[in-house]
């Protein structure tokens, strides 16, 4: 990788964090581009021209949350785990989950639906 996509990948990167940072501090509506370019030290041109709009930098965001949540839920419902270690994994996951999200999680139509499968998940992946 030469300098140039070496810095572009650095760029993009200190754009999601200060991004999720942002959202997660106060809410995707009341931040704005200019604020996401101060917080990770680049231009608001830069953002546009890996991100091509707030659109997606919130999509980048939710994409990111989501993977990150299917990936813990399959690590907790791992088959080769005994049941009750799932269970309790799922309770502890379930629990770090709500104390993270807040409120704020209703924002995102995607996540409110991963908040009502909860449930269903827990009841069916430990019948076994």
């Amino acid at each position: 990788m030469d300098g140039f996509a070496r810095r572009k990948a650095q760029s993009k990167d200190d754009i999601r964090k200060a991004a999720a940072e942002l959202f997660g501090q106060f809410g995707m509506d009341k931040v704005s581009i200019a604020c996401i370019a101060r917080t990770a030290g680049v231009s608001q041109a830069t953002i546009y021209n890996n991100f091509g709009s707030k659109d997606g930098v919130v999509r980048e965001f939710v994409t990111g949350a989501v993977e990150g949540l299917v990936n813990r839920v399959q690590e907790v419902l791992a088959p080769e785990k005994p049941s009750e270690t799932r269970w309790r994994l799922s309770f502890s996951f379930s629990r770090r989950l709500r104390q993270a999200s807040g409120p704020r999680w209703r924002q995102i139509p995607s996540l409110e639906a991963a908040g009502t499968c909860r449930m269903t998940l827990r009841s069916s992946a430990f019948a076994a």
